[in-house]
């Protein structure tokens, strides 16, 4: 599996060919300081002085790339038995493929990266990576040798994928804008389309700004019935999520790419990506995009920065360096239009009566805020108070309640360096009350109304009842948390 930073843990040793004419005098410093680089050299090169350097060749005139590096043992240079990159970068693009068919007579499968050509759009097809001087200068060769290791589990991915007919792409039961992005762009990667490679989940969309993305970005989602319908897929992929976030039922992925910490039941799945180092699995995507050296066309990069974007909190919550750079990759390419119509949706003229409402029920203590809808026929509304009562002055949490279908539903928010919300909710309504979930500055809970009124009585469902009730559970709760703090 890649490893967590720009550079695998297996890679040990570098094999750098080049000439005087190389114009990136930091390639060496990039290169890890723990490993081996062996440097040969047409002529006193800017690597000449390089402290570190295990051997050095000067291929002088007269000696042709190929006769040197036959010459040469790598066994010489201590390699054998580690894996080897080789970099290679003549002015004369000619001389650098002849130095790579000679490597590859003496080691078949080394990896090589190119300087100075176009892309390589065969990149998967072998242990190869072409790269321009300019995206050297602007994006640097540790990233470059970072994407080329990802080839490896891209093209694994796709052997596992290739003979499937159709593919699952699950994600977890109210889908978000990660998992959404994440999906488009694997859909992108193994080459498949929304037929042969449907994105489903056991519950819908709900997020005002979660379904502008699915219907500005033309993303459908099939809902399933239970776990049995994924019977009828030959493979199944889990997407920024894993077995254990599917409670009471029995999944079992064929592959699984995610960024969340590991959880049981990832153990025996044949093809298992979990990146805890990254804000997003939309970066992950992102870095396989790049390493199969397809182009992101704009309304999927559009997806993908949205979808770091909601995960880190506009890259201010558990960001790393990947992300960072996806972002930027991203970024030139999306379409800031509907991106700004993605995170300011809609807002129908029913909701607003509704809320017209609440406002004037609302609970403002401490600074804690809540709006109580009532009787809503839509469930994302009750989503939409929540986020506006965590814009009301001096909120540092905020809550949004409504009962639609049977069901009490709470959606939580808090201001992000406080208590966890996801956490808060957890302690109050799952166990035998209902289910709740979330991340620290938001929160959801589902309470079945009958359960509702056999905990608080026959009379808590009631338009002043509920709301005072629910205020006091999390205010007495908080208070709780806050004093073993």
């Amino acid at each position: 599996m890649v490893g967590t930073g720009y550079f695998p843990s297996i890679v040990t040793s570098y094999l750098v060919l080049g000439d005087q004419s190389w114009p990136v005098e930091s390639l060496l410093k990039s290169l890890p300081d723990d490993t081996e680089v062996i440097a040969w050299i047409d002529g006193k090169g800017w690597m000449g002085a390089r402290q570190r350097t295990v051997a050095r060749l000067q291929l002088n005139r007269g000696r042709s790339v190929e006769k040197a590096i036959s010459d040469w043992s790598l066994e010489e240079a201590q390699v054998e038995g580690q894996e080897t990159v080789a970099i290679v970068g003549f002015k004369d693009p000619e001389v650098s493929q002849q130095a790579i068919e000679a490597l590859r007579a003496k080691r078949a499968h080394i990896k090589v990266l190119q300087l100075g050509l176009d892309r390589s759009r065969a990149a998967l097809n072998n242990d190869k990576r072409s790269v321009r001087w300019d995206d050297v200068l602007s994006s640097g060769v540790d990233k470059e040798l970072q994407l080329l290791a990802i080839q490896d589990r891209v093209r694994d991915l796709r052997t596992l994928m290739k003979d499937a007919g159709r593919i699952a792409l699950l994600l977890q039961d109210d889908p978000d804008p990660d998992g959404l992005a994440s999906a488009l762009a694997l859909r992108k990667v193994l080459g498949r389309n929304a037929q042969t490679a449907p994105v489903v989940s056991f519950g819908r969309i709900t997020r005002p700004e979660n379904m502008a993305m699915s219907h500005l970005l033309d993303i459908e989602v099939e809902v399933l019935p239970n776990e049995r319908a994924l019977q009828e897929f030959d493979r199944v992929v889990l997407i920024d999520c894993q077995p254990s976030f599917f409670k009471g039922r029995d999944i079992r992925p064929d592959a699984i790419l995610d960024h969340h910490p590991r959880a049981p039941g990832t153990r025996d799945v044949a093809f298992c990506e979990i990146r805890e180092d990254l804000g997003a699995t939309a970066t992950l995507l992102t870095q396989y995009l790049r390493a199969a050296q397809i182009e992101v066309p704009q309304r999927l990069a559009t997806a993908l920065l949205y979808g770091i974007k909601a995960d880190t909190l506009l890259l201010n919550r558990e960001v790393s360096e990947r992300d960072l750079d996806a972002f930027v990759y991203l970024y030139p390419r999306i379409n800031g239009n509907t991106l700004r119509r993605i995170e300011r949706p809609e807002l129908p003229l029913a909701y607003l009566g509704v809320l017209r409402k609440a406002l004037g029920r609302m609970i403002i203590e401490d600074g804690l805020v809540l709006l109580y809808l009532g009787e809503v026929t839509r469930e994302e509304w009750i989503a939409q108070a929540a986020d506006f009562a965590m814009q009301v002055e001096g909120a540092q949490w905020a809550l949004g309640a409504g009962i639609i279908d049977g069901r009490v539903v709470i959606s939580g928010r808090n201001c992000g360096h406080i208590q966890h919300c996801g956490e808060l909710f957890k302690q109050l309504f799952n166990s035998d009350l209902g289910c709740a979930g979330g991340h620290r500055t938001m929160a959801k809970a589902i309470v079945k109304t009958d359960k509702w009124r056999a905990r608080f009585g026959a009379k808590s469902l009631g338009a002043t009842q509920l709301p005072r009730m629910l205020f006091e559970m999390v205010r007495k709760a908080l208070a709780e948390r806050a004093a073993h703090a």
